[in-house]
């Protein structure tokens, strides 16, 4: 399995003279596999269009979510160890 992956750019991916059909001249079963970084940017930008536009709310709620459970998972293992204490007092 062969693919060709690059920018999205037509001297890339054209569809009379560009890199891609000149590859494929070789190797007929060539795979495409555009730009990875254009894939991810084109679907976030697509994505966002759906989601409300307070971002920013998003991510805080996102980081105190993963702060707590963090000072949870603390918190438990602070007293596994005290339990564990407990038998040297």
């Amino acid at each position: 399995m062969v693919a060709y992956t690059a920018e999205n750019a037509s001297v890339n991916y054209g569809k009379i003279c560009s890199v891609f059909q000149k590859l494929r001249l070789l190797l007929p079963n060539m795979i495409k596999g555009n730009c990875h970084c254009h894939t991810v940017h084109n679907a976030a930008r697509h994505a966002q269009k759906l989601v409300s536009n307070d971002v920013q709310s998003f991510v805080l709620e996102v980081y105190h979510a993963y702060l707590l459970s963090q000072i949870l998972l603390m918190l438990k293992n602070a007293l596994n160890i005290f339990d564990a204490l407990k038998v040297y007092f």
